[in-house]
């Protein structure tokens, strides 16, 4: 038997509120506003997919709705070192961040609507088959995640060169 409260305490907040959250949100809205039930009666089953939703639309914030909004000027980062150092004499910044990612990920989730219901539009105009459909989602669901991969690897390089550039900047001074 799978002890769920073992999950929720492993997951951690990040993963609840950027992940699970939208995921069963997303679900509750398909099934709302188009009539397209994504529940399943096992709970496991249901759970990760909530998940799995819910980290797609979160990739899509990160790969599409910060880039907008960030060409547009509707927001604006501090730079990536100045994050570090402000984060190490500051802890709430984790949190307001986290909270920060939680907010982007809203918005993509109604964006993600959006698309959904234009495509479905589109797609009965064109008269799309089932198959059409299905190949469209795995495409666009590999090259989301190949980006994402992409950015996170580039991330955790970026992480890596500031903390061994500021552990010879160290070194040196010595």
């Amino acid at each position: 038997m799978i002890d769920l409260e073992k999950i929720f305490s492993s997951l951690g907040s990040y993963n609840i509120l950027n992940y699970l959250f939208p995921g069963v949100v997303f679900s509750f809205l398909m099934k709302l506003f188009f009539s397209v039930d994504l529940f399943y009666g096992d709970g496991i089953i249901s759970l990760f997919t909530f998940y799995f939703y819910g980290m797609t639309i979160s990739r899509v914030g990160s790969l599409i709705i910060e880039p907008l909004l960030r060409k547009t000027n509707i927001i604006r980062f501090s730079s990536y070192n100045a994050f570090l150092e402000a984060s190490k004499k500051d802890n709430t910044l984790s949190t307001l961040s986290e909270v920060n990612n939680t907010y982007r990920t809203i918005i993509s989730l109604f964006f993600v609507l959006l698309v959904y219901n234009a495509y479905i539009s589109i797609s009965s105009l064109c008269n799309f088959s089932a198959s059409i459909n299905s190949y469209m989602v795995i495409a666009l669901l590999l090259v989301l995640y190949g980006f994402s991969y992409r950015k996170q690897t580039q991330y955790i390089r970026k992480r890596v060169d500031t903390i061994t550039t500021n552990s010879n900047t160290m070194d040196t001074s010595n």
